[in-house]
């Protein structure tokens, strides 16, 4: 197993996402975790560890759950058994409202 890269701190999320690589097409799937830095999703088909994607996930702040959109590279993707594959995505580029919603939702 390999050792922990992140610093942020995690906060489990549960929450539908939908993942876009070019030329790979939309995969389904949900979250696992968030932090300021990226996040951990299960999805049912992989996506090769360097691979760039567009991501779009629901995150609850506020009372309200509000759509984030964000740029992500895909840093692991490992057999998650019957689940399908857990990825590790590290934020790329994304709006300065998206990166409030997830800076407002950690410290919730």
């Amino acid at each position: 197993m390999e050792p922990e890269r992140r610093t942020d701190h995690r906060r489990p999320l549960r929450t539908p996402v939908t993942i876009v690589a070019p030329g790979k097409g939309a995969r389904e799937g949900k979250t696992l975790d968030l932090s300021l830095s990226g996040l951990s999703v299960v999805v049912r088909e992989p996506l090769a560890v360097h691979d760039q994607c567009a991501l779009r996930l629901l995150l609850p702040v506020g009372g309200k759950r509000c759509s984030v959109d964000a740029r992500a590279t895909v840093v692991y993707c490992v057999c998650s058994g019957m689940d399908g594959f857990r990825l590790g995505l590290r934020f790329g580029t994304m709006s300065n409202e998206a990166a409030a919603l997830i800076a407002r939702y950690m410290n919730g």
